[in-house]
């Protein structure tokens, strides 16, 4: 009887501790939110532009970095048909932050599109109806809009680092970096 208590402690005391080593081990990750990245590159950016509508765009990422993209270049929203309120978008900005008379404007696929973003992009006078108005016969395909791009024209890249997105590196250029030409040093 006195080795059955014996053997019985040891397995308490054995489970005790696998509980302890499992928990002291497991590491805390937190969730990575692009919501959270848009907003401080915005706050950031905000401190040397203003007065213009401004695209933030997540343009790619690597292995450590995520890349965004801030331009005033092609501000226009031309929305079709399928972007409605209430609809869901890869294309339609649907979030936006207002900060001394600039529009940020970006697309979370995840939220639909609102009157709130709608109204806010009319008051910027950046929506174009121009591809709505020929998908339903308003006018005809000759009417397409022509969507010039000047390569002269700037914009800031922000790379952020993913295990801390607290660190990051500006590069302001007309030329975009492919992934393997990413700054190194961000995450140091």
């Amino acid at each position: 009887m006195e080795n059955k208590i014996i053997i019985i402690k040891y397995i308490r005391l054995a489970i005790v501790m696998i509980l302890i080593t499992s928990c002291n081990s497991k590491k805390v990750i937190r969730k990575i939110n692009k919501q959270e990245i848009i907003e401080n590159i915005i706050q950031d950016f905000s401190k040397e532009n203003n007065g213009k509508v401004f695209n933030v765009k997540e343009f790619s990422e690597s292995k450590d970095l995520y890349c965004f993209v801030i331009s005033a270049e092609n501000n226009k929203i031309w929305p079709g048909v399928k972007d409605s309120i209430g609809a869901n978008s890869t294309y339609f900005p649907n979030k936006f932050k207002e900060i001394d008379n600039s529009l940020y404007i970006w697309n979370d696929s995840t939220i639909k599109i609102n009157v709130e973003t709608i109204e806010k992009l009319q008051k910027y006078k950046v929506i174009d109806s121009t591809y709505y108005k020929i998908q339903i016969g308003q006018l005809s395909e000759d009417n397409y809009p022509v969507i010039k791009s000047d390569d002269s024209k700037k914009s800031t890249f922000y790379y952020i680092c993913k295990k801390n997105i607290k660190k990051h590196k500006k590069i302001i250029s007309n030329k975009v970096l492919s992934v393997s030409k990413y700054p190194d040093n961000v995450c140091w």
